[in-house]
């Protein structure tokens, strides 16, 4: 009896372990998959604080773009965005998209908190449930995705990152 219940468990033992490792195989073949997609911009859909669609389309190409994933409620979040504000004369040529899955009305409030809806080349993009990491694969936030003209992946940031430091990527 001891020793059918020792092999029961060695067993499951075993058999955890092989789905940890399928696990972790799983995560960074989906990490290498989004390293090699984020290379150049992905197609995305999202909605503008209208409820108005904005796709990878809809950017003017006459510039550098920089994706900033963000939560209204997020402290890391607001401090990011009293740093773009610091930085608002140096981004005249940038075109800063945020892009949050909250709802329309706390992107409205976040937007005008900071003033960025009356900001040109500021635009706040909402995702659908799922969709920054379906398109982006970003799952923190404040996370920038920060591409060239020619929609080339120049640097990427997960976490609070200075806004000198994403400026610099750019130079």
């Amino acid at each position: 009896m001891k020793k059918s219940l020792k092999v029961i468990i060695a067993l499951l033992l075993f058999l955890l372990v092989l789905l940890l490792s399928f696990k972790i195989f799983q995560q960074l073949q989906w990490k290498k998959k989004m390293t090699t997609k984020l290379k150049e911009m992905p197609a995305f859909r999202c909605y503008t604080v209208d409820s108005l669609p904005f796709t990878s389309q809809d950017i003017n190409w006459n510039g550098p773009t920089v994706f900033v994933f963000y939560q209204p409620d997020c402290e890391s979040c607001n401090q990011e965005a009293k740093d773009i504000l610091q930085h608002k004369s140096s981004l005249d040529s940038i075109h800063l998209l945020l892009v949050s899955d909250c709802s329309i009305l706390a992107m409205k409030q976040f937007g005008d908190k900071y003033g960025f809806s009356a900001m040109s080349g500021i635009t706040l993009l909402k995702a659908g449930p799922g969709d920054i990491y379906r398109y982006f694969g970003v799952v923190l936030t404040p996370s920038f995705l920060i591409y060239n003209s020619d929609r080339h992946l120049v640097n990427q940031y997960n976490g609070e990152t200075r806004m000198d430091l994403v400026l610099k990527s750019l130079l």
